[in-house]
């Protein structure tokens, strides 16, 4: 393990390495190995950064399996910054519908930054090369049109043209006719079982299962990352039960993500 370049570079710079860095590719080419014998797996694929982890998986095959397995490496797609894309726990696209909603999924690629959207349609996407270059032209606020594009057509390929469909539907009733979609996230909450009779927009969104922990919440609500009904609220104690009951209030984070409050009582 110490001879792949990978480790001797990280050495050589004496930057630190810890021990589950070092033992991971051990983790993986065991993996491998047992996809083999269990599932007759015989390739792995993954970015250019996994070809010493795939080829210790392709030699202990050969080694316990006595059998032949390959392996397949791409470059690695990046953000702007130079981040591996989806790397963050926020920022992980799930094919699995389960983790993600369709909703989620789709306006993940709407929200492609501009600088990568002909990027993303030609490596995403099964449009014609004419069709993307025509896209790829546009600019300023013409972009978004390729943005949907891109988004409509990776949530076709996913998840089907139903959950397509229906996520540019939702995106057009919230961002364009500023409408209330019923198929976004929502909840009802009886006012009358909370003892103090206040519920916050932190337990909104903590309910609403929007963010991961309490105390990124707060973070999100103190520097504006938060709105209520498409207005910026900053107060983390500010008490939902002041809306008007039996009507139903939209929290929005960021630009991805959204959910429906039905206070009853």
């Amino acid at each position: 393990m110490l001879t792949f370049e990978s480790v001797k570079n990280r050495l050589d710079r004496e930057q630190p390495l810890t021990f589950l860095e070092f033992n991971y590719m051990l983790l993986q080419s065991y993996d491998f190995y047992y996809l083999n014998k269990n599932f007759d797996c015989i390739l792995q694929m993954g970015g250019s950064d996994q070809w010493g982890n795939i080829i210790s998986g392709v030699d202990l095959i050969r080694r316990l399996n006595q059998k032949q397995a390959f392996g397949i490496t791409s470059h690695l797609i990046t953000n702007n910054d130079g981040s591996k894309m989806g790397k963050t726990a926020d920022g992980a696209i799930w094919l699995d519908e389960n983790k993600l909603s369709n909703f989620e999924f789709f306006q993940f690629w709407r929200n492609t930054d501009d600088e990568n959207v002909s990027k993303f349609l030609n490596l995403f996407t099964k449009l014609q090369n004419s069709e993307i270059e025509k896209l790829s032209e546009l600019k300023g606020k013409e972009i978004n049109v390729a943005k949907e594009t891109l988004a409509f057509e990776v949530t076709k390929m996913v998840r089907g043209e139903k959950a397509a469909t229906d996520a540019l539907e939702i995106a057009n009733n919230v961002f364009g006719s500023k409408k209330i979609d019923d198929r976004l996230n929502k909840i009802s909450v009886n006012i009358n079982n909370i003892n103090d009779k206040s519920f916050t927009i932190l337990d909104a969104i903590e309910k609403l299962d929007l963010v991961g922990s309490r105390s990124e919440i707060k973070r999100l609500i103190k520097s504006n990352g938060v709105k209520v009904n498409d207005t910026n609220y900053n107060e983390v104690d500010y008490s939902l039960v002041k809306f008007n009951k039996n009507k139903e209030i939209k929290i929005t984070i960021g630009k991805k993500k959204f959910g429906i409050i039905n206070l009853i009582s």
